[in-house]
């Protein structure tokens, strides 16, 4: 139990030290593979990730990038769905 409660922890700090970097939450998301939602809920200590350790290290990876993605990228999934369209169609 006291190793589910570290991960949580973990995964909201790691989460707070993205943000300090400029990275938005719809961001996080997307380069985890999950929902804008589901980031949140970690944040805030709601709910954890059921593969807590995969999370952790998926985030600690992000925190080791030099770049930030620009936010236009995350307006929205109508602009992603589009901007897939436009990849597939070229």
């Amino acid at each position: 139990m006291s190793y589910i409660i570290a991960s949580v922890n973990d995964i909201k700090a790691l989460i707070k030290q993205l943000r300090e970097k400029g990275w938005t939450i719809s961001a996080i998301a997307d380069e985890v593979g999950v929902g804008r939602d589901t980031v949140s809920t970690w944040q805030s200590g709601k709910f954890h990730p059921a593969n807590a350790k995969m999370v952790r290290l998926g985030l600690q990876e992000l925190l080791k990038r030099e770049r930030v993605p620009p936010r236009r990228r995350y307006r929205g999934n109508h602009y992603l769905q589009r901007r897939q369209r436009e990849r597939e169609g070229s």
